[in-house]
């Protein structure tokens, strides 16, 4: 679940999947703007089979805040 969490993550902000850990944050990563945090949610959505509410978006701020849903 985490390798493939990452996969997408480095696929849609363009960031070496070296580079990028669970602890890696919006404001360490300049491609991961809000239309980025968008298509995130969207594939993140798409590839795990869950929803993200809404009101909670605002509330990513690390690849680790992801996880909760992933684990619910």
């Amino acid at each position: 679940m985490k390798a493939k969490l990452l996969g997408i993550v480095s696929k849609i902000i363009k960031v070496p999947l070296e580079n990028l850990s669970l602890e890696t944050s919006r404001q360490e990563v300049e491609s991961w703007d809000s239309f980025a945090q968008l298509y995130l949610i969207s594939e993140i959505e798409e590839n795990f089979n869950i929803v993200i509410p809404i009101e909670e978006i605002t509330q990513i701020y690390r690849i680790s805040d992801f996880m909760k849903y992933l684990k619910e």
